[in-house]
């Protein structure tokens, strides 16, 4: 795209191309580029409407029809973000709309806001403005004001001159310097390269049956993985089995979630190929301890559902959710599923602690246990994350979600923010049956068709029935 010229400098501006405007720019300072554009070029406009993708980093408002109030940048902000929003006619934007739309902007950690015709927008906007680049560097996003005005008349535009910002001003070229945030590997994710297309054995003859189909070099690195989690499993065992003689608890009333959480910690990181490694060489360790992890290999062959729900098609829908705590309890109960808030014997996010949320929304502590989440499911929990400390919450003394007298079931804000999703719980009286039937399993192995049996004395009671998929 070819700069457009850019008129000689207005008040209070550098002369277009000037590196800076007091001193050599630092991490401290709020970056901010002044893109002249005084012909509103269609080109300029078609290449803003590209750039916006929050999940790549970028932030474009639109100020059109006009942005002069504090209620019309929330529009704008939540419209960018892609949320579903009622008619600006009307009154449907609630009191907490603005904290809001702040701390989606926030949980995305974005490195460009774009202001589009930011020249129509009144000068009273600038701490609001301010506060959408809040985070301190690394997250701090760099500025971006689109100036089309004609005149020497900048409004808000003014307001970034002050001692604290580091300003540059140049033509609409400029604009090509703003780039989609590189989906580079992330650490979270397991690095061992085991295939997708593994025998369909069940775990008694799994090992044997890899053996017979894979190459040595595969199988090497099969057997290694599942020599490893085959003694883990056995050792996780000892350990549950050793403080229980301390604490004279049924090892029926701890056992299950404990495991649910274990292997959904170590699939919820792994490939479709790693997770049925993982679960066989975790289902024969577990047999030579005497429990009996069934599982019923699901109708659709190799695509097992052993691994979380999030895929990213799902987080993109769960993501136009206005709320952030639906967002963020419809993406905990795809990463581990709960139940209604009276299953008091098994976790349930109600009374999670704020501390058991990385700020980062990296991991989520789930009955003790740290739970990885993947990179772009991570946006609605730090969004939350921010609300609650926009309400007042603290590190190490309040709740996750809100604490009220009159909150909702977060089971019940999940399934609202699940609503457009197959993944809507429709069933949620099927999930209440199956818990009453089967109380010493979990909803996650449910999900993926896994029942738990003890099958030697001293019994623990554990239900021996057969298992129930309807």
């Amino acid at each position: 795209m070819p700069d457009t010229p850019a008129p000689a400098a207005l008040p209070g501006l550098p002369v277009p191309g000037d590196a800076t405007q007091r001193g050599a720019p630092t991490g401290d300072l709020l970056q901010v580029t002044v893109i002249r554009d005084p012909e509103d070029a269609p080109a300029t406009q078609a290449r803003l409407r590209r750039l916006n993708d929050p999940d790549a980093g970028i932030l474009v408002l639109n100020s059109m029809p006009y942005v002069a109030s504090p209620r019309d940048l929330t529009y704008s902000v939540l419209d960018a973000l892609g949320k579903v929003l009622p008619p600006r006619s009307s009154a449907g934007l609630p009191t907490t709309a603005w904290p809001t739309a702040v701390s989606w902007t926030l949980g995305y950690r974005l490195h460009a806001i774009v202001i589009n015709r930011a020249h129509t927008m009144p000068a009273s906007l600038h701490e609001a403005i301010r506060e959408l680049t809040a985070p301190a560097p690394p997250y701090r996003p760099r500025l971006y004001l689109i100036d089309a005005s004609a005149s020497k008349h900048h409004t808000v535009i003014d307001r970034f001159t002050a001692p604290d910002c580091h300003l540059t001003v140049g033509g609409s070229g400029l604009l090509n310097t703003i780039h989609r945030r590189q989906h580079t590997p992330d650490p979270w994710r397991s690095r061992l390269d085991i295939p997708g297309d593994l025998p369909a054995d069940s775990f008694l003859t799994f090992r044997a049956a890899c053996a017979r189909n894979l190459s040595d070099q595969v199988m090497t690195r099969v057997d290694e993985l599942y020599i490893r989690a085959l003694h883990d499993a056995r050792q996780w065992v000892h350990d549950v089995r050793a403080e229980q003689l301390t604490s004279n608890e049924a090892i029926v009333a701890t056992l299950a979630l404990p495991l649910s959480v274990r292997l959904a910690a170590r699939m919820n990181v792994a490939s479709p190929g790693e997770c049925l490694v993982r679960l066989r060489a975790a289902q024969a360790g577990l047999l030579c301890e005497g429990i009996l992890l069934h599982h019923q290999p699901h109708p659709r062959g190799h695509d097992h559902g052993l691994g979380h729900r999030l895929a990213p098609t799902t987080v993109t829908v769960i993501n136009r959710s206005t709320s952030t705590q639906e967002a963020a309890a419809a993406i905990l109960y795809l990463l581990f599923p709960f139940g209604s808030r009276h299953h008091t014997d098994r976790w349930h996010p109600d009374e999670l602690p704020l501390d058991d949320v990385e700020p980062s929304g990296s991991h989520a502590r789930i009955a003790g246990v740290r739970v990885p989440v993947p990179p772009h499911a991570r946006p609605a929990l730090r969004a939350h994350h921010h609300f609650r400390h926009k309400q007042g919450a603290r590190h190490g003394t309040t709740g996750y979600f809100h604490s009220g007298k009159r909150r909702p079931d977060v089971r019940t804000l999940a399934t609202r923010g699940l609503a457009g999703t197959s993944h809507h719980p429709a069933w949620r009286s099927e999930e209440d049956r199956h818990l009453a039937e089967h109380d010493h399993n979990t909803l996650w192995m449910w999900q993926r068709r896994l029942v738990l049996r003890n099958l030697i004395r001293p019994s623990t009671g554990l239900d021996l029935s057969l298992p129930r998929w309807t």
